[in-house]
Parts: structure tokens; C-alpha cells; sequence
């Protein structure tokens, strides 16, 4: 089991809850060729997605974390495409500030995996 050394604030886990859900989403429409791997996949993101709802933050699975973590890369790379020269400065800053909650979560998860 792996846990966070410093648990994630009120708006990180927001951020990675939303992403955990739009990633539960895609997935229940791309079910792939191995059902039991796709049955396995949701049920890491579903208690990954639980855990982080309950602020339970010392009791992650190895692919509970590797979901939250990819969750937040493509939650990243979203933001990201809609940076353009054209964004206006107040969508701009949502961005940004969605963009630095998401990097600092991310940290966090990856430092937990890290120290397994």
C-alpha cells in the first residue's frame, strides 16, 4: 500500500476527483479487447476516485495512483490546448491556477509511487 506524505488540499482534490470522473466516463465507452483488464481498470479508478471523495490518503494501490496520475496529465493537456494567444486573460488565469492545483497533486501522487 502506498500513501501520500502530505495529503492533497481541498481544491487538489477537487481537481483530481473531477478528473477520476471524466476518466470513469471515457473508459466505460472503450471497454478494449481484455473485459477482466477493463473490469480491473474501473474498479482502480472507482476506489481511487472514493478514497480521494473520503480523504483516505494511506491506503493506494500501485494502479490506483497510476490512474490518478494519468487522469491529471490528460486533465493537463486539456487545459494546455486551450492556451492560445487568443484566450482571454480571465480564462487565462483559470487556466493557469486549474493547471498549478493539477501539477501539485500530481507531484504528490508521484512522490508517493516514488517512495514504494
Amino acid at each position: 500500500m502506498l500513501q501520500l506524505k502530505v495529503p492533497l488540499s481541498k481544491s487538489e482534490s477537487e481537481v483530481l476527483v473531477r478528473c477520476l470522473s471524466q476518466l470513469e466516463k471515457h473508459r466505460k465507452n472503450t471497454m478494449g479487447d481484455n473485459p477482466s483488464a477493463h473490469s480491473k481498470n474501473m474498479s482502480a479508478i472507482m476506489s481511487a476516485k472514493h478514497k480521494v471523495y473520503a480523504q483516505v490518503y494511506d491506503d493506494f494501490y500501485r494502479d490506483e495512483i497510476i490512474n490518478m496520475v494519468y487522469a491529471l496529465d490528460h486533465f493537463s493537456r486539456e487545459c494546455n490546448s486551450k492556451l492560445t494567444e487568443n484566450t482571454p486573460p480571465d480564462t487565462a488565469a483559470q487556466l493557469s491556477g486549474a493547471l498549478r492545483t493539477a501539477a501539485s497533486a500530481r507531484s504528490k501522487l508521484r512522490r508517493a509511487a516514488a517512495a514504494d
